[in-house]
């Protein structure tokens, strides 16, 4: 057309673009994805400018991370260094098992925090916290990484929630941070515990399960079949939750309940606890059952530890958290 002059900007594929260093202020299009890249005479690939599609795909901000507590990730372009308010979102690959680091492309590790909504204050993510698959996105507040979709705010009202522990595998699943004279009371929620073997419970003092040496008196009534037996004793060694085998011929819903530790964390109360739980048993056809365990141990001191474990062997699977009623 007379008149018209065609300007072309220079172009290739996505592999090729990358590749090549351009002029200062010269333009070049990623035709791969659509992508215009203005060069600087030094960097290859140009400065990308994201597309809305890359906006939606959040192309430059996600990647997949490896790693357990030691979370790294690799993103591309390739941030230099480290600025406040830095975004990115990552797949975690495992569930980590206490406090978490991040570490982008190679830059150093540094700790990713949570908001503590009950004290107000950052802290160290805990057992459960980060779960394999999961997806989250971070903040880089200069100091370190504020994980921004996370809360442990708890759906049980005034209860502070403290952590999550995987029983599948373990022999018990333990609860030392968090417990201490912050906290006056404790529950732990349970949902699929299977173990083939009766289960118990044991309180830690100055960093010491007990194990002997103190009494646990204990009272029990378990409902099997429709029908209620009672029991009452008293233990050296840990209290019982069940005095009966409660994996053989369990069905998919597994145990549920809750166990309630009180005076836990106060100094000269004996501390007292109540649990009960449900579980189905399959036996020509589903049968619930149930029980309800009450218990007091005879020490004084306050307690730094909360186990639920089995009498032998490991949990098949299970999941148990952790909530705390502060002390006043």
């Amino acid at each position: 057309m007379t008149g018209v002059t065609q300007v072309q900007i220079r172009g290739a594929d996505n592999a090729t673009q990358q590749a090549r260093t351009l002029a200062s202020r010269e333009l070049d299009i990623d035709t791969s994805n659509a992508r215009l890249c203005v060069h600087d005479g030094s960097t290859a690939g140009g400065i990308e400018h994201a597309t809305w599609v890359d906006y939606q795909n959040n192309v430059f901000g996600y990647a997949a991370a490896s790693g357990t507590n030691a979370i790294t990730a690799t993103y591309s372009p390739s941030p230099t260094a480290y600025a406040t308010g830095q975004r990115f979102t990552f797949k975690a690959a495992n569930t980590i098992s206490g406090a978490a680091t991040f570490n982008v492309n190679g830059l150093g590790a540094k700790n990713i925090y949570k908001r503590d909504t009950s004290t107000g204050t950052l802290v160290a993510m805990a057992t459960g916290e980060i779960i394999q698959n999961g997806m989250y996105t971070v903040e880089y507040d200069g100091t370190q990484f504020q994980i921004l979709n996370y809360t442990n705010s708890s759906s049980l009202a005034g209860w502070d929630f403290i952590a999550t522990g995987n029983a599948a595998g373990a022999s018990s699943v333990d609860f030392t941070t968090g417990v201490g004279s912050s906290y006056a009371n404790y529950m732990m929620v349970f949902r699929k515990l299977r173990a083939a073997v009766p289960l118990a419970w044991q309180l830690r003092r100055s960093s010491v399960w007990v194990s002997s040496g103190a009494t646990y008196y204990w009272y029990t009534r378990e409902r099997v079949g429709g029908v209620y037996t009672d029991a009452n004793s008293s233990l050296s060694s840990y209290g019982l939750l069940t005095t009966g085998n409660i994996g053989a011929g369990i069905s998919g819903a597994g145990m549920s309940g809750t166990i309630l530790f009180t005076g836990i964390g106060v100094s000269g109360e004996q501390p007292a606890v109540e649990m009960e739980a449900k579980y189905a048993v399959e036996s020509g056809g589903v049968t619930l059952n149930s029980f309800r365990t009450e218990a007091m141990h005879n020490g004084t001191g306050i307690c730094d530890g909360l186990r639920l474990r089995t009498t032998s062997g490991s949990f098949t699977e299970g999941v148990v958290e952790l909530y705390g009623l502060r002390n006043v």
